[in-house]
């Protein structure tokens, strides 16, 4: 069953259903989703569909390709394998094109005949242009590097204002949130909540984030927690919130 889950998932993602999931009743609670479950099947099954491609310049996998049969026989030989009585592959028309290559040729200096296939280049240069300059926040909205780090910054002074000047709630309602992806922090446990960041922050192998984010959040959880406890009380004393959110900023 985790496997017949996990590959469903897996080709949600790839066909852009999840938002009529969505609709359907959730599981109550993280570790209920995650025992549902295999991740490391997921992902092995992504990986392998991933590197299917069938130009040797640039790897796609245009409609009507040999490298798309491919995939569908995979995954059809994937659900077979899990004990499915009844699986077919259909044959349908498309219009596509497929693209064939773009090089330049020359020479190296023993005379062999040597190329730079100029799409994966392009493509190299893009990468790293991108990776430079650009970014996802945790909405998946495209944003430039600096950006987030700014919004940090931002949220930390105003919730260091706040509870220097003894107004805990505004910090706690209003500041916490802004940073990274602490507005989790107020509805998961402290456990729950550091298992998700290792997955997103720690670039963990073999799950969805590997490698994507190259910086490790700011974990306010036991702040946010520490302040909550302290709302109704007269006159509280924050200055460890305030020097653990010091130091956070000086990060």
């Amino acid at each position: 069953m985790k496997k017949v889950l996990s590959l469903f998932l897996t080709l949600c993602v790839a066909l852009g259903a999840l938002p009529a999931l969505a609709q359907e009743a959730a599981p109550a609670t993280l570790e209920d989703v995650l025992s549902r479950l295999d991740v490391a099947y997921a992902h092995r099954v992504t990986k392998a569909i991933s590197e299917l491609g069938d130009n040797p310049d640039v790897g796609n996998r245009s409609s009507g390709s040999a490298a798309e049969r491919q995939a569908a026989e995979l995954i059809a030989s994937e659900l077979k394998d899990m004990g499915f009585d009844t699986v077919n592959t259909e044959r349908f028309t498309a219009d596509t094109w497929s693209f064939n290559r773009g090089r330049v040729y020359y020479n190296d200096e023993s005379g062999a005949e040597q190329f730079i296939a100029l799409d994966k280049k392009l493509h190299e240069i893009y990468d790293a242009f991108t990776d430079r300059f650009f970014a996802f926040d945790y909405e998946d909205n495209l944003i430039f590097t600096f950006e987030m780090n700014e919004w940090n910054i931002d949220a930390l002074e105003a919730a260091i204002a706040a509870l220097e000047a003894g107004d805990g709630e505004t910090a706690y309602n209003d500041c916490f949130s802004g940073v990274d992806y602490n507005w989790y922090a107020y509805s998961f446990s402290a456990e729950t909540y550091a298992y998700m960041l290792s997955k997103m922050n720690n670039n963990a192998e073999g799950t969805w984030g590997e490698g994507m984010i190259r910086y490790p959040g700011e974990n306010l959880w036991t702040v946010i927690r520490a302040v909550a406890e302290k709302l109704e009380t007269e006159n509280a004393d924050y200055s460890a919130e305030i020097a653990a959110l010091q130091e956070a900023l000086e990060r």
